[in-house]
């Protein structure tokens, strides 16, 4: 049996190695490549219709070296929704300290409209559930940064219900037949969403 010294070792080796793998700029050049395959794959293709093959040709990289990164298709996938969730959160920080909302929805809709064949399989192809849970988790992580439950509504419960409530409107969005504009969307959840919550914080913050 291992000792606990012995098994302290074995975790700060397999630290080691993986901070290496994480800064080695083959390695990071590797997963850049597949990462971006995932992306152009799922602009053809539903997840599940992709297969790791296609994945390691449209990156050009051998099934080895998927494999050294991912052991599935779906670590990539979710490792590709934690890296868009935390460039979308990056424009919502606003939204949080209550400066200018409307542009604030205005960029997260950008976004999203410009990387629509993406968000549209984040949130409405089979995985949306584990999206939806990294996205709110992340949002939390966020908020909690700037301890503001001195208003009507805690900071948690008002961050999980405007993170469900946006994504919804979010996934509303990319389901319909009809090209509503960005600006329009952002609008909707500005006004229904966002303002209903941030308004008690700036009103408390006036003089």
């Amino acid at each position: 049996m291992e000792t606990l010294d012995q098994q302290g070792h074995a975790s700060r080796v397999t630290n080691r190695k993986r901070m290496s793998r994480q800064t080695d700029p083959r390695m990071v050049r590797s997963r850049r490549a597949m990462t971006a395959a995932l992306m152009r794959l799922l602009g053809e293709k539903d997840l599940d219709r992709i297969t790791i093959e296609e994945i390691a040709r449209t990156a050009n990289v051998g099934r080895a070296t998927f494999f050294r990164h991912f052991s599935t298709k779906e670590g990539l996938f979710n490792a590709l929704a934690s890296e868009e969730i935390s460039g979308l959160l990056a424009l919502t920080i606003p939204l949080v300290t209550g400066v200018n909302s409307l542009q604030s929805c205005l960029a997260l809709c950008r976004y999203v409209d410009g990387r629509r064949l993406l968000w549209t399989a984040l949130l409405t192809g089979g995985a949306a559930s584990n999206v939806r849970a990294e996205f709110v988790r992340q949002a939390l992580a966020c908020a909690a940064q700037f301890h503001r439950d001195d208003g009507e509504i805690p900071i948690e419960l008002g961050t999980r219900y405007c993170t469900g409530a946006t994504l919804d409107a979010l996934t509303w969005w990319l389901e319909q037949p009809e090209d509503y504009p960005a600006e329009k969307i952002a609008g909707i959840i500005d006004s229904l969403i966002i303002r209903p919550f941030v308004r008690p914080f700036l009103e408390k913050e006036r003089p």
